[in-house]
């Protein structure tokens, strides 16, 4: 016996409804490849919890897609917030986007791919809610058919070549639309000039020549060590990194293939002389090199001219004088008449992975036109699938040029920031963000708040979410910069076709199943027990009611579902009804007249006004 005979005995009760505990919808789950990534840090198939923003995890991330699409998601980071909690999974880059998309895909037997994002809760800890890929969910290909290619050269054209398709012109991986051809270059031109302000010795620089893979840019060549006729200089390549010391009178033979020599002049040179040497792309005389990207803005092997070209497509340009320039260009066309359009690869994989995971995935199109956008939209049928399609303009890595990049990646970022903004509660749309870090689209679709007849309003129409450009005009969303218009999934089921429905009822159903779970084998089947998981179940209606998240719910036990056999075996049903708020999408204002303000007016002006017969003072 352990109660006292004579004394105080203090019970607890514990039966009060507790408070709810939630899950983090935030965490993104980022599946792509990048080649120079530090292999201990990210191993190949296998998920790793990082901090966006960590120094440390973005040396280790390499320069290639997944190191992308950190930047992208940082540059969206609002209030403070420095990092999005991400897990990583690296995959190995393939030879083409075709074989990298299935290293992305992966396999579920061996957890590789996205299949290793489900291995994340049980080895990390953390579920990765926010899922992408992006760069590789808008490609789309037909199957049967008639394909047709044709190609036509820039009206602008200063080179005389032509271009001729193979037979046949199409070959594997090929994908419809428009694949452009462009003359960058080939190798290098270098001209060189005195420091700004003049030297002090007189000697110059000459016999200079630069190589095809001379890098780019303003070449320093600095004196360092002054000598009676002579001299010695230091050769800074444009990233400031020394590449070799030239002496007065001497060939200089750089490893980056630039070569001058340095004279001698009637005044020596003394410390500091410089000379700057520009170097810039250039076509070769009867030759040239020319970039090939197809249809879905990704890079593919350059052609040279003169030689056979075979990836994808098949073609060779000739030459014929004058020479090409920079900027020449062909179009290459591959369209595909009837045949059946097959799905993306990637998007048909990821739904049920993310129905495990309770989670999204923000998936980019073809970036092309409104036609591919709609047909790539229509092989898509999930609630978790939330199409973007407008590819943005970034800056790339080494400055000196630009660089598409699917808007998924910025998406992502903001959907992080909309949750952060709202205390980690995903109730809110991607709707009307502004989106950071970008220099431009590669498309620029009309838009009007006003008028469904834009090609912007049409995207939206079909389910798909846009870049708005921001500019002056008075139906514009935004006055300048670019914004998001991202509300919508790829459900076709009506009720559950608003993202933010979808991601707070998994918010919702998560935090049930944290409340609920306290029960299970602990308490017997009772009155009381069952008004407990409701009293609990009410508990996190409420507080979603709290926060703006919800309109109204109901929680409750329905006999006619629930039967002895049921209680008998330790089951029971009950029932949560629970309404989120939609997004402000649509404000229709019934603007009419006020005759009333009419009427009240003749009244004022009666009260004030001489009447009839009356005669005012001079």
């Amino acid at each position: 016996m352990t109660e006292p005979t004579f004394g105080i005995e203090f019970l607890i009760n514990d039966s009060g409804p507790l408070l709810p505990v939630y899950g983090d919808f935030s965490v993104v789950g980022l599946v792509l490849p990048s080649n120079d990534a530090n292999n201990t840090v990210f191993p190949l198939n296998t998920p790793v919890d990082v901090n966006s923003g960590d120094p440390a995890t973005l040396a280790a991330a390499g320069t290639g897609d997944l190191y992308m699409a950190l930047l992208a998601i940082n540059a969206q980071l609002v209030n403070l917030q420095g990092s999005a909690r991400c897990v990583v999974v690296r995959v190995p880059q393939g030879g083409n986007t075709a074989e990298t998309t299935a290293n992305i895909i992966g396999n579920a037997n061996a957890s590789t791919g996205i299949y290793a994002l489900l291995t994340a809760p049980a080895l990390l800890g953390v579920t990765p809610r926010l899922i992408g890929a992006p760069g590789y969910t808008g490609e789309f290909t037909f199957s049967g058919g008639t394909t047709g290619v044709t190609r036509v050269a820039y009206s602008g054209n200063v080179g005389g070549g032509a271009m001729t398709l193979a037979s046949p012109a199409y070959i594997t991986g090929w994908q419809p639309g428009v694949y452009e051809v462009v003359c960058v270059g080939g190798t290098t031109s270098a001209n060189a000039a005195a420091k700004a302000g003049g030297n002090l010795g007189t000697g110059t620089l000459g016999t200079l020549s630069s190589g095809a893979t001379t890098t780019n840019g303003v070449w320093r060549v600095v004196c360092y060590a002054p000598a009676t006729g002579g001299g010695a200089f230091e050769v800074y390549t444009p990233a400031g990194v020394i590449e070799g010391i030239a002496t007065v009178g001497t060939p200089y033979v750089g490893a980056g293939g630039l070569q001058f020599t340095i004279s001698a002049g009637s005044s020596d040179f003394v410390v500091n002389d410089e000379f700057d040497v520009a170097v810039s792309e250039a076509v070769p005389h009867t030759g040239g090199v020319f970039s090939v990207t197809d249809p879905f803005g990704n890079q593919l092997s350059q052609a040279t001219v003169g030689q056979a070209y075979a990836n994808q497509i098949a073609f060779t340009i000739a030459y014929s004088t004058p020479d090409y320039q920079i900027g020449d260009s062909f179009a290459v066309t591959v369209a595909v008449t009837g045949g059946q359009l097959l799905a993306n690869p990637l998007c048909a994989a990821l739904p049920p992975v993310l129905e495990a995971l309770m989670a999204c995935a923000i998936v980019g199109g073809p970036g092309t036109n409104l036609t591919d956008s709609l047909n790539w939209q229509m092989t898509l049928n999930s609630k978790r699938l939330i199409p973007v399609d407008d590819p943005v303009i970034i800056e790339n890595l080494a400055g000196t040029g630009i660089q598409y990049q699917d808007v998924a990646a910025q998406a992502l970022g903001i959907a992080v920031a909309v949750d952060f903004a709202h205390v980690g509660f995903p109730f809110w749309s991607f709707a009307n963000q502004p989106i950071q870090g970008i220099i431009g689209t590669k498309r620029v679709d009309s838009f009007s708040l006003l008028d469904g007849a834009t090609t912007g309003q049409e995207y939206l129409a079909g389910g798909i979410g846009i870049v708005a450009r921001g500019n002056h005009a008075d139906t514009s969303l935004t006055d300048s910069g670019w914004a998001l218009i991202c509300f919508n999934n790829a459900s076709s089921d009506p009720y559950w076709t608003l993202l933010n429905k979808v991601r707070g009822r998994d918010f919702l159903h998560l935090a049930l199943l944290k409340a609920i779970r306290t029960f299970l084998g602990d308490y017997n089947i009772t009155p009381h027990s069952v008004q407990a998981v409701l009293n609990q179940m009410g508990a996190v209606c409420s507080s979603l009611v709290q926060m703006d998240c919800s309109i109204g719910y109901a929680v409750g036990f329905d006999s006619s579902v629930n039967s002895p056999e049921m209680l008998r075996a330790g089951s029971f049903r009950v029932y949560v009804n629970n309404e989120e708020p939609s997004p402000v999408l649509v404000v229709t204002v019934d603007s009419g007249l006020d005759f009333n303000a009419l009427v009240s007016e003749v009244a004022t002006l009666g009260s004030i006004m001489p009447q009839t017969g009356q005669i005012g003072l001079q």
